[in-house]
């Protein structure tokens, strides 16, 4: 690889507008579902046991997928007319401590519709089901503990492997081990060690390339050996690509990140 130019290091990763706070915007959308479900089953101004019904399919349907999800809310936004048609205008959901397949996602809010369902399943009391795949709108935010905590999800070890694939051949092969992951307004940093024993550390940005690809900025590596720490000199950026995701704002904290977007679900 050639090295890229130097990068000034007090630079933010990320420049998001001043009046965006991701903790305040996020506690904002993890409150609005539970504002607007109304636990009697008013959906859309039509007072029914319609809306409870189909909040509890969303919620059954959520729960025999995830491993954890503290506070769930759901609201439903919809006539009952359109429900029983088999579609749902909007759903809005959000949850805390979020835990899926091994991964910590932290706190998630979700919105999206219209959404088309099968409404036999529904009265039935069955988990939701979508019949067509839909775009829906996330908020997410997690904190450095839930990324290290995620790493003992092979799911989240593979992407992470993918990701610093293109740069292990500068540390002369092999997996890591022993790794942590910190988040800092500038980027991240990833140590561990090699199979031989000795202590690296990998330093980078992580900035939106565009909507559907992110991009580690500027990775250095840091060598820990006889002589003392060794700083290499900056290789080039490595591209992410995401695949049914795009993101709008991602937001680099002391010990969180946080990001807006859109992720396709599919049934």
């Amino acid at each position: 690889m050639n090295p890229s130019p130097p990068r000034d290091p007090s630079a933010p990763a990320i420049a998001p507008p001043q009046s965006y706070d991701p903790a305040t915007d996020l506690a904002t959308d993890l409150t609005a579902s539970k504002d607007l479900h109304d636990p009697e089953g008013a959906v859309g101004g039509d007072r029914s046991s319609l809306g409870s019904l189909l909040a509890a399919a969303v919620r059954l349907g959520l729960q025999t997928q995830v491993e954890r999800a503290e506070g769930l809310t759901v609201a439903i936004e919809g006539k009952t007319r359109q429900i029983l048609s088999g579609t749902v205008p909007r759903v809005k959901l959000a949850a805390r401590s979020v835990i899926y397949r091994g991964l910590h996602l932290g706190d998630v809010a979700i919105a999206g519709g219209p959404i088309r369902v099968a409404p036999k399943a529904l009265l039935k009391g069955q988990p939701l089901q979508l019949l067509e795949a839909i775009a829906v709108d996330v908020h997410w935010r997690a904190t450095a503990a839930d990324l290290n905590q995620s790493l003992e999800s092979p799911l989240f070890a593979t992407a992470l492997a993918e990701a610093i694939a293109p740069l292990g051949e500068n540390l002369g092969g092999g997996a890591l081990t022993d790794l942590a992951l910190a988040i800092a307004p500038v980027g991240l940093e990833l140590t561990g060690k090699l199979p031989q024993g000795r202590r690296v550390k990998l330093t980078t940005g992580l900035v939106v390339a565009a909507p559907n690809r992110l991009l580690l900025t500027a990775p250095t590596w840091t060598q820990w050996g006889d002589r003392g720490a060794e700083t290499q000199p900056p290789l080039d950026d490595v591209p992410i690509p995401l695949a049914d995701a795009e993101i709008d704002r991602l937001t680099l904290t002391d010990g969180a990140i946080a990001c807006r977007g859109r992720l396709w679900i599919r049934p």
